[in-house]
């Protein structure tokens, strides 16, 4: 039998930034919070985020972690989100090793982060894509 087709952009929180906003002051947070930082009020709303923003700050990894072995050196970066918060994300398909720039805009994009070496498992998860000062 073959395998059912996902339509990962419906496929919940897994492979979607779903955040929360507070009720009371409308501050936006990512990763979800109980408590607001802002106001201290606790009831919140699911919100999803865009995922466009543009690079905050980034770093070259030159030696990745041990499940990461297959990965050559890739860019991790901050994101400031268009919708508010500041998150960590890995940066993909840089145009070379001087065309990344703090102020780029950026894109959410899902992209295979490692295989699993025991079932051949592929874990995905958004990383983002620079596409300039547009």
């Amino acid at each position: 039998m073959k395998e059912p087709m996902y339509d990962f952009r419906n496929y919940g929180e897994k492979v979607n930034l779903f955040g929360n906003k507070c009720r009371s002051c409308g501050e936006i947070y990512y990763p979800k919070r109980n408590i607001c930082p802002k106001c201290g009020k606790t009831e919140f709303d699911s919100f999803k985020i865009s995922g466009k923003g543009e690079i905050y700050s980034y770093t070259k990894i030159e030696v990745p972690p041990e499940d990461f072995v297959d990965s050559k050196s890739y860019y991790a970066a901050i994101i400031k989100l268009e919708d508010g918060p500041l998150i960590n994300g890995i940066l993909v398909d840089p145009k070379n090793d001087f065309g990344i720039d703090i102020g780029d805009k950026v894109i959410p994009s899902m992209r295979k982060i490692k295989s699993d070496k025991d079932t051949g498992t592929v874990n995905y998860q958004i990383k983002f894509e620079d596409i300039g000062k547009k």
